[in-house]
């Protein structure tokens, strides 16, 4: 979030979290200084993900949250949310 905007561009950053933390209220203020026009896409995954913390980062970036338990399904739902991205999304 550090890195210098370059003129003519618009930074995307991809999150993928289980939202394990227990410091949201510094998120938050971290992304409310540092985030800038980068739009931060987050993707919640997990048995338990924190829907809360993933919803509210996706809200401070301007763009699209995504929950998904680690599952056969996880292949398509990560697919479907870099298609609009243009990124070809890899799992190992």
């Amino acid at each position: 979030m550090q890195k210098p905007e370059a003129s003519g561009y618009l930074r995307h950053i991809v999150l993928l979290t289980d939202g394990d933390l227990g410091n949201e209220e510094e998120i938050f203020a971290a992304l409310r200084l540092k985030l800038g026009g980068a739009r931060l896409y987050t993707v919640a995954i997990g048995s338990a993900p924190n829907f809360f913390l993933a919803s509210k980062m996706a809200q401070f970036g301007r763009a699209p949250s995504r929950i998904s338990r680690i599952s056969a399904r996880f292949a398509n739902r990560c697919a479907a949310f870099s298609k609009p991205l243009r990124v070809r999304c890899s799992l190992m």
